[in-house]
């Protein structure tokens, strides 16, 4: 449902009772979910709570490294995805990624960005993905900002 989520909690609920959450009303009818205040509170404040810990050893298997973006296409058939040639040091890879909603493939031509290295392989719509990049989702309004670094540095550089 694309309308927005409506919430009325009493203050006096205690842990265990739980309310009436209508998220949707579309032609006349509400939808209804039992929750918990616990569920309320971790639903409202999800935004604030970060996925599990992981260990430093799993944090190290990730290769991040800086890429430079040295072309870029739209994908024929798909409305979102772009096809990137980046640069890695001293190879060049493709990346598939769905930006194309808040990126042009020409404002993207020289930046630096930051990507998975070590990614396994994918096909995403006939497109080989050789790595991911990183972005940032804005929760508000759904937009999408590249990560990328703040002064000039070499492609291929290892982030860690």
């Amino acid at each position: 449902c694309s309308h927005s989520l409506r919430l009325r909690v009493a203050s006096s609920l205690s842990r265990e009772s739980t309310t009436r959450v209508s998220p949707c009303k579309q032609n006349g009818h509400f939808i209804e979910i039992d929750v918990t205040i616990d569920t309320f509170i971790l639903l409202y404040f999800s935004k604030y709570i970060y996925m599990e810990l992981i260990s430093y050893a799993d944090f190290a298997k990730l290769d991040l490294r800086t890429a430079r973006i040295l072309s870029a296409e739209r994908v024929p058939g798909t409305d979102k995805l772009l096809k990137l040639f980046v640069k890695m040091g001293v190879e060049e890879r493709t990346i598939a990624s769905g930006i194309a909603d808040f990126y042009s493939p020409e404002e993207l031509v020289g930046k630096t960005i930051v990507v998975i290295a070590n990614l396994e392989r994918k096909k995403i719509r006939g497109v080989e993905s050789q790595g991911m990049l990183l972005a940032a989702v804005n929760e508000e309004d759904g937009g999408v900002v590249l990560l990328t670094l703040d002064k000039p540095i070499e492609d291929g550089v290892k982030i860690g």
